[in-house]
């Protein structure tokens, strides 16, 4: 029994310090991540996302939180620590949005390469908002000011300037081509065949050829020995 109690004491004890985080948490102007819809996606102007060119980052909000909200900024923090926006965009113009309502906004930046060395780099959408609540028929308030921001991150894959090898053939051996999504040399794969001059070459018309030949070869020799046979022929019925 002892140790029912013990453990119930705990259960209740560990509610009511989770209760009183949240409360605290509520205080202090926190808001949900899922209160408001935000979703953020890129495009590049690059077909390989090269490092230099533009990046557009399409956001889309909605209003799901259930009051009038106020959109102040939008951050794209990346994933190292501490985190630090690497886009910050202001708002202009006041962005009101009642419930229900939605709101799109391009971003345009210029790609950069990723911290890590690597082709992808990773960020966490946010946006900075203002909570308004309606304390009477004429007046409406200013309620609470908070960053929200996504759950998962977000990516974009982008072509370093230190990675690239060549910008076109000439830069690659004479077997090699410039794969221009990756911007590196690499062989032509030939399943069946070889390359030559920097393409591949089947070995299926090679073998059509020599099958050509043959049958002409063929064909070639067995119409001399026809002759040859019809010629003893005429010559054995004239001794004959």
């Amino acid at each position: 029994m002892k140790y029912r109690q013990i453990i119930i004491l705990l259960i209740l004890l560990l509610l009511v310090l989770t209760l009183y985080t949240i409360s605290a948490h509520a205080e202090e102007g926190d808001i949900p991540i899922f209160e408001l819809n935000l979703m953020v996606e890129s495009k590049c102007d690059h077909p390989a996302c090269l490092e230099g060119t533009n990046v557009t980052f399409y956001a889309y909000f909605y209003n799901n939180f259930g009051t009038d909200l106020k959109l102040n900024s939008i951050y794209l923090y990346g994933q190292n620590k501490p985190a630090k926006p690497f886009v910050v965009y202001e708002f202009e113009d006041p962005v009101f949005l009642n419930p229900q309502e939605d709101y799109e906004v391009n971003i345009t930046k210029t790609l950069w390469a990723p911290e890590d060395n690597s082709y992808t780099f990773y960020y966490l959408p946010c946006v900075n908002v203002s909570i308004y609540k309606t304390e009477s028929k004429y007046i409406i308030s200013k309620y609470k000011e908070g960053l929200i921001c996504r759950s998962d991150l977000q990516s974009v894959t982008t072509v370093p300037l230190s990675k690239i090898e060549c910008w076109n053939d000439s830069e690659c051996k004479e077997d090699e081509v410039c794969k221009m999504y990756l911007y590196k040399c690499r062989k032509p794969r030939c399943p069946v065949g070889f390359v030559k001059d920097r393409k591949c070459v089947d070995f299926t018309s090679y073998l059509v050829a020599l099958g050509v030949i043959l049958i002409f070869v063929l064909v070639f020799f067995i119409t001399k020995k026809q002759k040859i046979i019809k010629t003893k022929r005429k010559k054995g019925k004239k001794e004959k």
